[in-house]
Formats: C-alpha cells, sequence, structure tokens
C-alpha cells in the first residue's frame, strides 16, 4: 500500500460542558483511525451527533484534539507551529454545510474568493483577479457575476462559490461537511458531479462527511460508519452497501427507500442514542443492537479485520 496522503490514529476530542461549577467532560469522538489516500473519496456516516463534523473540524486544525496523532503527508501534524500550520494548511481546505452562513454577506465573491490569496500572502492584484475568474469558471458560474453578493446568488450556486474558494490554494486535501445537504435533490446531483470532476482534474482527496447514505454510495470509495463518537466499521463503499457486518451499519442500510423486487429487511432499532456525556460500559451500541450478547455490556470489543472490512463488535470474535 502506499503511504496515505492522510492517515489518523486514535484521535480523541472531549469538551466541558454543563454550568461553570458543575463542568462535566464529553467524549465527542474517541479512538477515531481512518487513513485516505491521494485521490480518494473518505466518507463518514452516522446518525446527527455521531462525531462526525467534530472529526473533520480536528482533521484540519480548526479544532485541536485532545489526543491522538494527524499525518498529513506523513507529517505530524501535533508537533507544527502555528507558522508551519498556516503552510500546511494550503494543502488542507474545507467546504462547509450551509452555502450561505458560510460566506460574508458583505463581501462580494471576488473579495471572498482573494481572501486566501491575500492571508497566504501570495500572487499580485492582478493576478489574483485572473485566479478568481478562472475559479469561477471551472466551478460553472460566469466571471460576469464576481462582483456579485451572496444573496444574489441561489444555494446551489452558492455552494459553487464555496467549492471555489476551497480549490483557491490547490489543496491536496478538502474536507466536505455534509455539502449538500441543504440543496434541493436535483442541484445535489450537479454539485456532487462537479466535485467528482474536480476530483479528476486536480486529483483531489475528500473526507466526505454526510448521513445520506445514498450520497455516500455515489460518490465515495470508502466509508467509515461511525456511532456516539467511534468507528465501528470501515470497507469499500461496495462491501459496505452489499455485506454490512456490523448491527449498526445494517440497520443504517435497512432505511435506505428502495424500488427493487428483493428489498432489505427493516431493521429498527430500540431507544435512543445514549447520553455522550455518560456512554454505556462495554460496547456503546449494546443498549440499542438485535444482536447484543452478555460480553458486550461489560467488554468494549476491539477492532478487527474481516475480509476486507474492519469491524468493531463482539460478533466476528475468534
Amino acid at each position: 500500500m502506499p503511504i496515505p496522503l492522510l492517515e489518523v490514529k486514535e484521535l480523541k476530542k472531549e469538551f466541558s460542558v454543563g454550568p461553570v461549577l458543575k463542568k462535566k467532560r464529553v467524549q465527542a469522538i474517541r479512538n477515531v483511525s481512518f487513513t485516505i489516500q491521494k485521490g480518494e473519496t473518505f466518507a463518514l456516516v452516522g446518525e446527527s451527533g455521531c462525531g462526525k463534523s467534530t472529526t473533520g473540524r480536528a482533521v484540519i486544525r480548526l479544532i485541536d484534539p485532545t489526543s491522538g496523532t494527524i499525518k498529513f503527508n506523513s507529517v505530524d501534524m501535533s508537533e507544527l507551529t502555528n507558522k508551519e500550520l498556516r503552510v500546511m494548511r494550503r494543502n488542507m481546505q474545507m467546504i462547509f454545510q450551509d452555502p450561505y452562513a458560510s460566506l460574508n454577506s458583505r463581501m462580494t465573491i471576488e473579495t471572498i474568493l482573494k481572501e486566501p490569496f491575500k492571508l497566504q500572502k501570495l500572487y499580485s492584484e492582478k493576478e489574483r483577479e485572473e485566479k478568481v475568474i478562472s475559479l469561477m469558471e471551472e466551478v460553472g458560474l460566469p466571471s460576469a457575476y464576481r462582483k456579485r453578493y451572496p444573496h444574489e446568488f441561489s444555494g446551489g450556486q452558492r455552494q459553487r462559490i464555496g467549492i471555489a474558494r476551497a480549490l483557491a490554494l490547490s489543496p491536496e486535501l478538502i474536507v466536505a461537511d455534509e455539502p449538500v445537504s441543504a440543496l434541493d435533490v436535483s442541484v445535489q446531483a450537479q454539485v456532487l458531479n462537479l466535485m467528482m470532476d474536480l476530483q479528476e482534474k486536480h486529483n483531489l482527496s475528500y473526507l466526505f462527511i454526510s448521513h445520506d447514505l445514498s450520497v455516500v454510495k455515489f460518490i465515495s470509495h470508502r466509508i467509515g460508519v461511525m456511532y456516539l463518537g467511534e468507528i465501528v466499521e470501515i470497507g469499500e463503499t461496495e462491501s459496505i452497501f452489499n455485506n454490512p457486518l456490523h448491527p449498526y451499519t445494517q440497520s443504517l442500510l435497512s432505511s435506505i427507500p428502495t424500488v427493487e423486487k428483493v428489498k432489505r429487511e427493516r431493521i429498527i432499532l430500540k431507544g435512543d442514542v445514549p447520553d455522550p456525556g455518560n456512554p454505556p460500559k462495554g460496547c456503546a451500541f449494546h443498549t440499542r443492537c438485535p444482536s447484543c450478547m452478555e460480553i458486550c455490556k461489560s467488554v468494549a470489543p476491539v477492532a478487527k479485520k474481516v475480509g476486507e472490512q474492519i469491524v468493531t463488535c463482539h460478533l466476528y470474535n475468534d
């Protein structure tokens, strides 16, 4: 296997929540490990609140992880100074979920797209203008619109602007946090196709965060399934959809609407997602798992390779 572009090992992030005198530590993510190869799309999926977005923000150091290692091109990012991290960030960009909130409403599109160049002190003013025109054309927007403001664009057009901004510094990795969830279905397809075309053209790698399994199946090469801050299964997209191993993955896939004659048996989970501030002992999923065994209630399972997939579940103990 080639050296991965991104290597995340045992990533953990804790937050302090609650009143000042009664604060408690909540583990948003724990023991999260995965790799992303050059030119690959690795997707994180799971229910709201499972830690997908926290993982994405920690990966590019928008928030500092509590522990664990993040290596980008074999460089440990925790060892970088602020100046070195600023340079490294040229290669790591983010596309946000809300294409309106992520754009400054007081700036024209031209000013927004010039910002990365100004922050990194790149190019002359004339070269920046040429770059803006090139970026807008690359994402399918007329360059004549560059003097307009974000509110003058549709949601899909605003997300194209967000993609153009992420592309500005020619990154190797883009973290896309629910980039199409706020868009109409027809527009979603256009934006996803654009992202795939840009990936092929620039050999981009994506960490794609989504709760929509249909979207993930369309765009990703590999999938990591998250539950309550942990990755419970990792595998090739086709393998995950055809042969899900973890009971949680099986329940997620059974909920996808289908028009096929042969339908997957619907698995309905009981109860609610546990409080991340007070997770269950043993396996975090055991309180809702239809295949729960006695060992699941007291012993946390470890990740193991089953075929080409990695699954964290006692069902696959030797």
